[in-house]
């Protein structure tokens, strides 16, 4: 292809290019926030190539091409997971949801003389049901390249991009010996990140009893709700350490003392329970947004999630000094940002 044609397929194309990263992106989007083992903390980026990284890449790898979209990396998305266990997990969710031209682990193949702490990279093409899709029926055939990485495994792939330090003859002797630390640093990073969920789990399990001392803390806390409260109520990401020092305010500061505070206000909490669900439901009967909560949540008869219903039952044991105490952490805020300006 010369010039003048890649410039032409590229306008034409380069709009259902960017509808179908979008799509893309949402699938794959749905997909981790749907697994519980991945935390929404997850970051999702999408991009089409320009024309001239396009220009490039033909000149330089692939000067054969009849079309642009023969490219396997025209449209590129990148998913960066908080702990390296989790890349694993997305890893699978995208085999068991696309189509799977090449799959490969960079980390297993860089050599003694290569730099890197790299991610995994798939090519994929969308499932045959995407094709009865009318804005993707043009789209059969098309592909995309997807990069799974750790935050740590991104620290570094952006670092080495910068530096274009790939292999060690790219490198300076006297910068060599820096730069594997700083390799080594992140991948310790990972490794302490996973040691630390190992030990988290460890104690989660061995907790089966608490005593009049336990001090409460956020595993504590989640562990205490989870089993005094209803599980549809219970979010993905539950806010337990913003709880947590509402508790302890309040002297709420063992799981005994948590426990007794949820018995003593059930009635109370599930009766706000209800009449929060009730107001969800006419709002929306009224075509309204509820507030507060979702459709989804109020169809299933929810309203607060596990950290919500501990505060209201907070609320119910602390009367009016529940308000002071709101209006001072305010007044607090406000101090703070106008400092900070």
């Amino acid at each position: 292809m010369n010039n003048i044609e890649i410039e032409n397929e590229y306008k034409l194309s380069v709009s259902l290019c960017e509808q179908f990263a979008s799509e893309m992106e949402r699938q794959i989007r749905e997909l981790l926030l749907q697994d519980k083992n991945i935390s929404s903390e997850f970051t999702l980026q999408k991009r089409v190539k320009t024309l001239s990284s396009i220009r490039q890449e033909i000149e330089n790898k692939s000067p054969g091409v009849k079309s642009i979209l023969e490219l396997e990396d025209v449209i590129g998305l990148r998913v960066i997971l908080v702990f390296k266990r989790e890349v694993d997990t997305a890893c699978e969710l995208i085999r068991n949801a696309f189509k799977i031209v090449s799959e490969k682990n960079a980390q297993a193949k860089l050599g003694e003389k290569e730099f890197g702490y790299s991610s995994v990279h798939f090519v994929v093409e969308p499932p045959q049901g995407w094709q009865t899709m009318p804005t993707f029926k043009k789209a059969a055939g098309m592909r995309a390249e997807i990069q799974v990485r750790s935050g740590a495994q991104h620290i570094w792939a952006s670092a080495s991009h910068i530096l274009q330090y790939k292999q060690e003859r790219d490198v300076p002797p006297p910068v060599r010996r820096a730069i594997s630390r700083v390799a080594a640093l992140l991948e310790t990073v990972d490794l302490e990140f996973e040691r630390v969920l190992d030990e988290r789990a460890v104690y989660g399990s061995q907790k089966k009893s608490e005593t009049a001392t336990d001090e409460l803390n956020v595993d504590l806390l989640a562990k205490v709700l989870d089993e005094e409260l209803p599980s549809e109520n219970m979010e993905t990401e539950e806010r337990y350490a913003e709880l947590l020092p509402e508790l302890l305010f309040f002297s709420i500061n063992t799981p005994k003392k948590l426990r007794e505070l949820i018995a003593k206000h059930r009635k109370a909490v599930e009766a706000d329970e209800t009449k929060s669900v009730d107001r969800c439901r006419d709002a929306v009967s009224m075509g309204h947004k509820p507030v507060g909560s979702s459709i989804e949540r109020s169809n299933k008869g929810v309203y607060y999630t596990h950290t919500g219903l501990a505060r209201v039952a907070l609320r119910e044991e602390v009367g009016p000094r529940w308000n002071e105490f709101i209006a001072s952490r305010r007044q607090k805020n406000l101090k703070s940002k106008a400092c900070k300006a």
